[in-house]
């Protein structure tokens, strides 16, 4: 899990102003699963030309407050650092205990296991050094729960947004970039409000 990653947003001299000025916040997102893409892990209402997001696949898992669109991602348990292949049991007192191997477990997902009342849980990941969620569970979950964080971003500007809000739907045009064995990506707004990887 040593690599880093990097990703560097381009928003054009001729766009940023009118952009700023707007309210709009400049919001990534990690792929957690098949399709989920419902925390924003950064939403910046302050940009440059150049803005550049690194991370590495270092992860916590938490209990948090149910899943509400539009609501701050809310914890109710301590974090725990997690790797793929381990464990975390949330246990009958509601401590989320540190990870343990996961005997059953799969290469690139760990579990959160729920010996509690019917709970939400969420992942954590850091971006520029600092943990930032990028996934709640849409339901309360009873039992054990596999999370399955992707390296792929999506980029896009929102109005009403900031970091940690938890999202349903994504208004306007995005943009995911895909990483595969890639390690670093660049993206580039454009005049007629659509994205473009231009590396």
């Amino acid at each position: 899990m040593s690599n880093n990653y990097m990703l560097t947003v381009v928003i054009p001299d001729s766009l940023r102003k009118g952009l700023i000025e707007a309210g709009y916040s400049l919001c990534l997102a990690r792929k957690v699963g098949n399709n989920d893409f419902n925390v924003i892990w950064q939403g910046n209402k302050q940009y440059l030309k150049n803005n550049d997001f690194e991370w590495s696949q270092e992860y916590q898992v938490f209990a948090s407050k149910a899943f509400k669109d539009g609501a701050l991602v809310k914890a109710v348990s301590d974090p725990q650092d997690i790797e793929y292949k381990q464990v975390c049991i949330f246990d009958n007192y509601g401590t989320m205990n540190p990870a343990t191997a996961d005997k059953n477990g799969k290469e690139g997902s760990f579990k959160v296991e729920n010996q509690y009342q019917t709970l939400n849980f969420a992942v954590s990941t850091k971006v520029n050094g600092l943990y930032r969620t990028i996934y709640v569970t849409p339901s309360a979950i009873t039992g054990s729960v596999a999370f399955e964080p992707k390296n792929e971003v999506r980029v896009w500007f929102a109005l009403h947004t900031e970091t940690s809000t938890m999202i349903s739907d994504i208004m306007g045009k995005y943009i995911d970039i895909p990483y595969g064995k890639l390690v670093s990506r660049s993206v580039e707004y454009q005049e007629d409000g659509s994205w473009h990887i231009i590396a």
